[in-house]
């Protein structure tokens, strides 16, 4: 059964990042070539004045499958050399698969206008159990609509299905990475699906508020015990909504 649909950001109001909001990244040497993706790295503040880092995890090991992901985020200001908080976050999948990237989200625990730059850690990860390439996500409809060409925030509507494979899964999920020209995910939206049934089918509907930045996101799915692919999908032009009076 489908539960009903939630933005993990909804679209959020983007302050523009001025030139004195630098950001700055470390990337862990673990054994098994993990890494902070430090390029596709995105960090704003909220309309609640939260500073939101979004980024990549890599999980470069042919091999190995990861869990238990943590990411660590210290916040300065411009005058503190002491940070002003610490947060952790992890990954949008549970369970990263060998030679694949999961996004990451790391939220500060309060408002603070006055964070200017963040440094982010690798703290740990676990190694996992395989997992099987066994969930299939196939699109039936894509579209956008604005308001007026100028509008900063557009209605994307997605539709499709999710086909699991030879066995009953749970806890499963769908999620939608949205990214900009530069490649970095400015944001999260996950379908919530839970149980289905082997070889079943799931149903994918999807309307969100997204930034008009965004030219494309990565779509892709995890359940208990089975993984899809990456999916690469461009967003179209937006088409300019029409209200007609009656």
């Amino acid at each position: 059964m489908q539960k009903s649909i939630f933005g993990i950001i909804l679209i959020l109001i983007l302050f523009p990042i001025s030139q004195v909001f630098s950001q700055e990244y470390t990337d862990t040497n673990p054994t098994l070539s993990v890494s902070l993706n430090s390029q596709s790295t995105f960090v704003y503040q909220d309309s609640d004045g939260y500073t939101i880092v979004i980024g990549l995890i890599e999980n470069n090991d042919p091999l190995s499958f990861l869990t238990n992901v943590v990411i660590q985020a210290k916040f300065f200001d411009d005058v503190n050399p002491n940070s002003l908080e610490v947060s952790e976050g992890s990954t949008v999948l549970k369970v990263i698969p060998p030679n694949t990237k999961s996004p990451l989200i790391i939220r500060s625990e309060n408002p603070n206008p006055n964070i200017t730059e963040v440094f982010t850690t690798l703290l740990k990860f676990d190694t996992s159990e395989s997992m099987k390439n066994s969930l299939q996500i196939s699109i039936n409809d894509i579209s956008t609509e604005t308001v007026t060409s100028s509008d900063s925030v557009h209605t994307l509507s997605f539709s499709g299905i999710l086909r699991n494979g030879d066995s009953f899964v749970s806890d499963t999920a769908v999620h939608f990475a949205f990214y900009d020209v530069f490649n970095r995910i400015i944001q999260i939206s996950t379908i919530d699906i839970g149980d289905i049934d082997m070889n079943g089918l799931s149903s994918l509907e999807l309307i969100e508020e997204i930034n008009s930045s965004s030219v494309g996101f990565l779509l892709f799915s995890e359940s208990d015990k089975f993984y899809s692919d990456f999916k690469n999908v461009k967003i179209p032009t937006p088409q300019l909504r029409t209200n007609s009076d009656t």
